[in-house]
């Protein structure tokens, strides 16, 4: 077993001098030349008659690059189309109808809105119709499926919940809706500044809003205008009397500041009163001293002047 041991330690020993004894030749076939280079590669995928690759000062700069993403800020974006899997939603080639009457406090409701909403597929189509004097209308003709109504009366009443119904294809459906008025009324002050100084003058604001009913059968807050606002205030505070609100629904004072103190005020539509934020009142701060002026202090002083030297008796 130790023979064999040292017959292959031998063996090594002697591929290795062999293998070192080829070095130069290994080495030269990578050596590079200042002006060309040779491309080695293995002789099976080089013809026997391949010239040698030469390369230029251009191709020996690196290959790594990094290359800047162009700017894409301003790029339009075409609209991805809905493809030819949206449905067409159509009120008409049907035997069915819908029909019903829209009423308020007061009874039927004509020249009312009524939105019928048709869907299908999670898809949806709309028209509208109006009700006639008796506050009626109907739409004959139709197909079945999902429904959605809804009626209003702009800008007054509007119905809170729609009905929301499955229409079979040859059957009829009544309804009966109910408007709600909107009614009530917003009255808010707003000021540029929670503190004023002595004799200094502001603008003050009362809004006026109330709720109104849009084209889209919505209630939304809006500025109500032509409103006669009677503003009273009191305390360090002196101004007030009656404005009328402009088309934004806002009315204005000039307001004055006349001592150092804090104020109240009231805002007054007709019968109702609300209260209304004013600034507070605050004394001016003291002037700054000018940092220009000099002191006369040690200057003009009445002493005697010194006595003349020439006026001492004579030698």
């Amino acid at each position: 077993m130790i023979a064999i041991k040292w017959l292959l330690a031998c063996a090594m020993v002697v591929a290795g001098v062999a293998a070192w004894s080829y070095k130069d030749d290994v080495l030269a076939a990578f050596e590079l030349d200042d002006e060309t280079t040779e491309a080695v590669a293995p002789a099976s995928s080089v013809p026997p008659t391949t010239s040698p690759l030469r390369l230029t000062e251009e191709d020996r700069e690196p290959l790594l690059r990094i290359v800047r993403p162009a700017d894409t800020r301003d790029a339009v974006i075409a609209p991805i189309g809905l493809g030819d899997d949206v449905p067409e939603i159509s009120f008409e080639d049907g035997d069915a109808r819908l029909s019903g009457v829209v009423e308020g406090p007061e009874g039927p409701v004509p020249g009312a809105t009524v939105l019928i909403e048709r869907f299908v597929d999670g898809y949806s189509a709309s028209l509208r119709v109006g009700t006639n004097e008796a506050g009626a209308w109907g739409l004959s003709n139709i197909p079945g499926g999902r429904y959605r109504v809804r009626a209003w009366l702009q800008p007054t009443m509007t119905q809170l919940d729609p009905f929301v119904l499955w229409l079979d294809g040859d059957s009829s459906q009544s309804m009966r809706s109910a408007l709600v008025p909107q009614e009530g009324r917003e009255v808010t002050g707003h000021l540029r500044a929670s503190s004023y100084e002595v004799g200094q003058a502001m603008m003050i604001g009362v809004t006026v809003r109330v709720p109104a009913v849009g084209d889209d059968g919505k209630v939304r807050a809006v500025g109500e205008p032509d409103v006669e606002v009677d503003l009273a205030v009191r305390g360090a505070l002196s101004g007030g009397g009656t404005a009328v609100t402009g088309a934004d629904g806002v009315a204005r004072w000039q307001l004055r500041c006349t001592e150092a103190g804090s104020s109240s005020a009231t805002a007054t539509i007709g019968e109702e009163t609300t209260a209304i934020a004013v600034p507070t009142c605050v004394e001016p701060p003291p002037p700054e001293p000018d940092p220009d002026e000099e002191t006369d202090s040690g200057e003009g002083s009445d002493g005697d002047a010194p006595a003349d030297d020439d006026d001492e008796g004579d030698g």
